[in-house]
């Protein structure tokens, strides 16, 4: 039984998990041709982010990402921020990778397989 569920998911609504990303991958590809390899292919698919018209399938694995409440200014969670989550991975090579596909698509809406 995975830990995990598979959902798809906007790249453009996943946030980084650091302020820096490394411009390759530990195969020692880079970014840029990572972006090149990813393919959009057509879709119509109504999820619960909403509907996408795109799907990308880039050449590495699905990325991983969690559900995080944000906290209020003085560090103690609200009820009403708890319903303001927002997904982070720490995939962020991959995040990169998908955000730059997703926004060339634009204004096609974008998903991506994601383990969450």
């Amino acid at each position: 039984m995975p830990l995990y569920e598979e959902k798809l998911i906007s790249p453009l609504a996943i946030r980084f998990s650091q302020a820096r990303v490394r411009p390759t991958f530990r195969d020692g590809r880079s970014i840029e041709a990572a972006i090149e390899q990813i393919q959009a292919q057509p879709c119509n698919i109504q999820a619960s982010g909403g509907r996408y018209t795109l799907l990308l399938h880039a050449p590495f694995p699905p990325i991983e990402v969690i559900s995080s409440p944000p906290r209020s200014s003085d560090g103690i969670e609200d009820k009403r921020l708890q319903e303001a989550s927002h997904w982070i991975t720490f995939d962020n090579r991959r995040l990169c990778c998908l955000q730059q596909a997703a926004a060339t698509h634009w204004p096609h809406i974008a998903a991506a397989v994601g383990r969450v």
